[in-house]
């Protein structure tokens, strides 16, 4: 079982080698590959692929986090602008009030929250999965 002390020293490790290369320059490191039997313009083009593999892995992530932030934000936003104002601050005071304890808002009385924020703070809740359904 690796110990946090194990991890630190593993990382430690880690970074004083990364800076002892950072440190190199390119006709160094290349001897240093050549001393250690590799061939160095090989190992720069795995190196590369290792490194663009890891670039592309990284955006495909970030850009299928994008959108699924964006639809989760946009698809409430879409089914609560279609709400009248009033059903729509009936569902901002039904959400806030079945919130957890530890909600709190500043406001209580919810005809105080200016019109163009009502809609926002439904997509925030629901983004929190704190919208409450409507009673019918």
């Amino acid at each position: 079982m690796t110990t946090k002390t194990d991890r630190d020293n593993a990382l430690h490790l880690f970074e004083e080698l990364a800076a002892s290369v950072e440190e190199m320059t390119e006709e160094e490191l290349k001897q240093e590959l050549a001393d250690s039997g590799l061939d160095p313009d090989e190992e720069i083009v795995a190196f590369d692929r290792v490194m663009l593999d890891g670039v592309r892995r990284h955006r495909r992530k970030a850009r299928r986090i994008e959108s699924e932030q964006r639809r989760h934000t946009l698809a409430p936003s879409r089914r609560l602008s279609s709400l009248p104002l009033p059903r729509q601050r009936r569902l901002l005071q039904l959400s806030f009030e079945r919130a957890p304890s530890s909600m709190t808002a500043g406001w209580r009385n919810y005809q105080e929250v200016p019109d163009d924020e009502v809609e926002s703070l439904l997509a925030q809740l629901d983004a929190l999965g704190l919208l409450a359904e409507e009673d019918e």
